[in-house]
């Protein structure tokens, strides 16, 4: 429903948490939340208390993959200038750009320039992930999702799903 997304968000990782522990008997200590939009001041606070709750020590990292911006990378050691899949621009110590579609050596066509995904990372109550780590693991999905190297998908499955999920509810 619109309205108090912080606390709507909240009461949906507090439910996968809660499913999390029926299933394993223990409350997960570190956690990775990835979202098309930027999280909000109001919903990092909402869910770091809502999942403290439940367990005092969690580690929480909060991921915003946005593929929206007008970044490009170029890489001129390559022949037509494309940025390598699996290549990552570093903007902060918290922010960079992963390529997850354009050239591979297993792929012969080339897109044009890839849409890079911009990660941003944000964690509660402190910092126990680097921003690296975390462009691994998306990169990794995004392969797992489509057990393929093709230069065109671009998506990590946590985002794919989501909003296969959420274009069909909005049909219903």
């Amino acid at each position: 429903e619109y309205g108090d997304h912080a606390t709507q968000v909240a009461t949906l990782v507090s439910q996968a948490v809660d499913r999390f522990k029926q299933t394993t008997g223990v409350f997960p200590e570190k956690v990775a939340l990835h979202y098309y939009k930027r999280f909000g001041k109001a919903e990092i606070t909402a869910i770091g208390n809502a999942l403290a709750e439940r367990n005092a020590n969690v580690k929480i990292a909060f991921v915003s993959i946005d593929d929206s911006h007008p970044l490009r990378a170029y890489d001129f050691r390559v022949e037509d200038g494309s940025f390598p899949r699996g290549n990552y621009a570093k903007l902060r110590d918290n922010e960079l750009l992963l390529s997850t579609t354009g050239f591979t050596p297993l792929s012969k066509k080339r897109m044009g320039t890839p849409v890079l995904l911009k990660l941003t990372l944000r964690q509660f109550p402190e910092p126990f992930v680097e921003i690296e780590q975390v462009a691994e693991h998306v990169l990794a999905l995004t392969r797992l999702n489509y057990k393929a190297l093709t230069p065109i998908v671009g998506e990590p499955v946590t985002m794919k799903y989501a909003a296969l999920a959420a274009r069909f509810m909005a049909a219903f």
